[in-house]
């Protein structure tokens, strides 16, 4: 359990802030329950692809995927168990 918010969930929270919406809004908007956006954007949980996608998309913010090189993405999968 990640026990920091994401710099990236910082800046979703203080979007959703500056858009005037509560976290009910955005968790109707996104499919998930009101205090699951709590969870997120305090860093306690994180969400799935999918609802971050949605998330962003709610907040008017595009999603940039890096594409890893090689030997990165292999580092990537040992640490995730994969």
């Amino acid at each position: 359990m990640n026990i920091n918010p994401d710099p990236l969930m910082l800046r979703l929270a203080k979007r959703r802030l500056e858009k005037g919406l509560t976290m009910y809004q955005v968790a109707n908007l996104v499919g998930v329950a009101t205090n699951t956006i709590g969870k997120w954007e305090a860093g306690r949980t994180d969400p799935t692809w999918a609802h971050l996608q949605k998330w962003m998309a709610v907040m008017d913010m595009e999603v940039w995927v890096r594409q890893l090189d090689p030997e990165q993405a292999e580092a990537a999968r040992r640490v995730n168990g994969g």
